[in-house]
């Protein structure tokens, strides 16, 4: 588990702000997604690639989103690196075991 911390200034940004509405609107799709999937929604690259991993272990601990296991990347300059897969605890089965929402999410996809 990661213990660093985005600085106030990484925090206070747009960027970041912009970030973390949209990991809570994929958040609230019941499906699986990576951060590629939020830079797909529109997000910007950050000014370091090392943000992302901030940005989502910042929404982990916000219980916005679960680590779901991990995949392999569909950005196209990663070469396939295994990514971290979350998916929301805002969702409409945020309620529900994660083992249910996972059930659910595969017959979704």
């Amino acid at each position: 588990m990661s213990t660093h911390k985005a600085s106030p200034a990484l925090a206070d940004s747009q960027w970041w702000h912009d970030g973390m509405a949209t990991i809570a609107e994929l958040a609230r799709t019941d499906r699986t997604f990576t951060c590629f999937d939020v830079a797909k929604a529109g997000v910007t690259e950050p000014s370091r690639p090392q943000h992302w991993a901030l940005l989502m272990a910042a929404a982990r601990r916000a219980g916005i989103i679960h680590a779901d296991g991990s995949s392999a990347s569909r950005r196209p300059s990663s070469r396939r690196t295994a990514v971290t897969s979350w998916i929301g605890l805002q969702g409409p089965a945020a309620d529900l075991p994660l083992e249910w929402r996972r059930r659910l999410q595969k017959g979704n996809s």
